[in-house]
């Protein structure tokens, strides 16, 4: 009898843990595809109003070029002297 009991409590240990995980991952999925949507909309509404929203491929090329402005300190020096930035806007999107 004690055998099954222990047989009955596994199972119903993994039958918990496996409920409270799978719940876990809906709400991760849901939560992924709520972002994703507003990011979509977000990106159709600057667009169809004149927005300056750069691409994927637009945003990892500028990650580069600041890379290699913090490699190159000469290069960065002369743009502290010359340029001046206005009219800069930034936003956190949390995962």
């Amino acid at each position: 009898m004690n055998r099954y009991a222990g047989y009955i409590v596994a199972a119903s240990l993994g039958i918990l843990i496996g409920y409270f995980a799978g719940r876990e991952h809906l709400k991760y999925e849901m939560r992924s595809a709520f972002e994703s949507a507003a990011e979509g909309i977000s990106e159709s509404l600057s667009s169809a109003f004149g927005g300056n929203a750069e691409t994927d491929q637009e945003q990892k090329e500028s990650g580069g070029k600041r890379q290699q402005e913090r490699e190159d300190p000469a290069k960065a020096a002369y743009i502290a002297e010359h340029l001046e930035l206005y009219d800069v806007s930034a936003e956190y999107k949390g995962l």
